[in-house]
């Protein structure tokens, strides 16, 4: 294991965090165009690495996160290509890169929460010597992703339900410019 060099409640309060993360790139993992997934994906992993560097008071250094990044996570940039396949590659890169995507995200955060954790900052941080520790965790974040995949699908599948329909009547929106006439446009 490791050792704490702070306290533990701040671990378990960056657990969730990760797992706050680890949805959303899941949800960026759905983005059906090969390449803006992968950009969503890293502005996530990022903005994780940013608030989780402020969370144990270590500062950002973006340059240096990039290239973490690349290093760790480089193999789910294939897989978004998959999507550029027109109707299979599309449908296949879309049950596959939002499971990739969490999973990576979930080892990314989970590495850099026992770095910190154990008084490690962005500078002695060494992506070779925690490579074996990231893929164990990707292991795990792939579950967790499933987990988080099956939960988005179920609410979609919620809001599109009878009860949950959009309406089938025209929305009546009154108009925005403060001299125009009262009555009302449709949409």
């Amino acid at each position: 294991m490791f050792s704490f060099k702070s306290e533990p409640k701040k671990f378990d309060s960056a657990e969730a965090l990760i797992k706050r993360y680890t949805w959303w790139s899941v949800a960026a993992g759905i983005v059906p165009i090969p390449f803006v997934d992968i950009a969503a994906l890293t502005g996530v992993q990022i903005k994780m690495l940013y608030d989780l560097s402020a969370h144990y008071g270590v500062e950002f250094q973006k340059s240096r996160v990039k290239s973490f990044l690349t290093a760790l996570v480089g193999g789910v940039v294939p897989a978004s290509l998959v999507k550029a396949i027109p109707f299979l590659g599309t449908a296949a890169g879309m049950l596959t890169v939002p499971i990739l995507a969490g999973a990576s995200t979930h080892a990314v955060g989970t590495v850099f929460n026992q770095h910190f954790a154990s008084g490690g900052t962005f500078l002695d941080f060494n992506p070779e010597s925690v490579r074996g520790f990231f893929e164990e965790e990707f292991k795990k974040g792939k579950s967790v992703s499933e987990e988080a995949l099956a939960d988005i699908k179920s609410s979609a599948g919620n809001a599109l339900s009878s009860e949950g329909a959009a309406p089938t009547e025209p929305i009546t929106v009154p108009p925005t410019e403060p001299d125009a006439p009262k009555s009302k446009r449709s949409i």
